[in-house]
């Protein structure tokens, strides 16, 4: 379970990226977590979380270039769990 109080019945690992190349060595595993369900056990408040919103896959991409979503390594792990899922095309 993840501080949204969501947990995954299956997870698929689909790469991996470095947050900051040249300056540290922090590996990230990017994953696609499936079959979800919420456990109403969350911990929102102490993680600083404000609100869960599901959207579409798309609706990510504009929020991502409307600058509402910033954070470096979501946007890599996005990147790279669209590209192995096919939602986004390097054509």
């Amino acid at each position: 379970m993840e501080e949204a109080g969501i947990v995954a019945k299956k997870w698929k690992k689909v790469g991996i990226n470095y947050g900051i190349n040249g300056a540290t060595k922090h590996l990230s595993h990017v994953f696609v977590a499936s079959e979800l369900s919420e456990t109403g056990d969350n911990k929102q408040k102490e993680e600083g979380i404000n609100q869960i919103k599901w959207v579409s896959f798309g609706k990510v991409l504009r929020m991502i270039s409307e600058g509402k979503i910033t954070d470096g390594e979501t946007i890599s792990a996005l990147l790279i769990a669209g590209l192995k899922l096919k939602l986004i095309t390097s054509k």
